[in-house]
């Protein structure tokens, strides 16, 4: 099995309102967030490789004119944006930016999307198998 794995940065804010009033998380704040994707298939493509990277530019784009230094509420409203949740919808955007640009090829897989808040933490989405 091979993996691919970029990683894009971000800044945005967000408040966690379902939070009890006296949590800090409550209040809006922001971070240096990053979202890395993770693409894998058994085999690689005639130029030896799983996806050419160029292929992901479309969700980085993406990232930066809609969620780069935007209200995590106000992208996503009705999500709740924990870094668990934001990692779960970002897989769906990376997959509606992707079959616009053609889909993946045969074979080649979502494997993860990891959210990261702070350099010490992360959150992870991976399909169901």
């Amino acid at each position: 099995m091979f993996d691919i794995t970029k990683e894009f940065p971000f800044e945005a804010s967000h408040e966690l309102d379902r939070m009890p009033a006296d949590h800090p998380c409550r209040r809006n704040h922001g971070h240096s967030y990053r979202v890395r994707v993770t693409l894998q298939s058994k085999h690689l493509d005639a130029m030896g490789m799983v996806l050419d990277y160029h292929r992901l530019s479309g969700f980085g784009a993406w990232i930066k004119a809609e969620v780069d230094h935007h209200r995590l509420n106000d992208v996503f409203p009705g999500v709740h944006p924990t870094a668990e949740n934001l990692a779960g919808v970002m897989a769906l955007e990376l997959e509606r930016v992707l079959n616009q640009e053609g889909g993946l090829p045969k074979g080649v897989r979502i494997a993860e999307v990891a959210v990261s808040e702070t350099r010490k933490t992360w959150a992870r989405w991976r399909p169901d198998r």
